[in-house]
C-alpha cells in the first residue's frame, strides 16, 4: 500500500470512527480489489470492490462500509425503541373508542350561554359572592384579557390573570 492510499483509507476510517465510536479490529487489504473487514463490539462488517482504479475501489468500499454501519445503527435504535408504529385513531371522544369508559365519563352540559362580560376585578369578586359559585371567568375591563376569580379554601377570593 502506498502512502497516498494509506492516507485516503485513514481519512475515510477517521470519518467512519465518529459514527461508530468504538471498534475492535480493522483489516484493510489491496490486491486487485479493495477489501475491508471491520469488527465492532457485537458485529462484523465486510466490504469488497474491484475496479481498474484502486482509488475508485477504496472510495466504493468505504461508501459500502458506511452504509452498512448506518443501517446497523438504525436497526439497533429501532429495536431499543420497540420499533412499533402506533395507530392513529380519529374520534370525537374517548367514548367512541372505548365504550366501557363511556359510562364512567360524566356528561358535559353547556352552561347558560351568557357571554364573558367585561368587569373590574372588584366587580367580579362581588358577583362571585352574589352568585355563590366557586369561580367566575370574566374579561378584565382594564386589560381586556380573560381573568378568573375563585373562592379559596381559606375563605378569601383568589384572582388569576394568566398573562402576568
Amino acid at each position: 500500500m502506498t502512502l497516498g492510499q494509506q492516507d485516503i483509507v485513514e481519512q475515510y476510517l477517521g470519518e467512519l470512527y465518529l459514527s461508530v465510536k468504538r471498534w475492535d479490529e480493522t483489516e484493510v487489504s489491496f490486491r486487485k480489489a479493495a477489501e475491508i473487514n471491520l469488527k465492532t463490539n457485537h458485529e462484523s462488517h465486510h466490504c469488497t470492490d474491484e475496479s481498474n482504479d484502486l482509488y475508485t475501489s477504496i472510495k466504493s468500499v468505504m461508501d459500502k462500509l458506511e452504509h452498512q454501519v448506518q443501517k446497523s445503527k438504525t436497526r439497533k435504535i429501532k429495536s431499543r425503541r420497540g420499533a412499533s408504529n402506533p395507530r392513529v385513531i380519529e374520534a370525537e371522544s374517548l367514548a367512541e373508542i372505548e365504550p366501557e369508559f363511556a359510562e364512567q365519563i360524566p356528561e358535559i352540559v353547556r352552561s347558560d350561554g351568557k357571554g364573558v362580560k367585561p368587569l373590574s376585578v372588584d366587580d367580579a369578586a362581588v358577583r362571585l359572592e352574589k352568585d355563590g359559585g366557586t369561580f367566575l371567568l370574566f374579561r378584565n375591563s382594564g386589560s381586556e384579557r380573560l381573568n378568573v376569580v375563585y373562592k379559596r379554601k381559606d375563605g378569601d377570593i383568589g384572582w388569576i390573570d394568566p398573562d402576568q
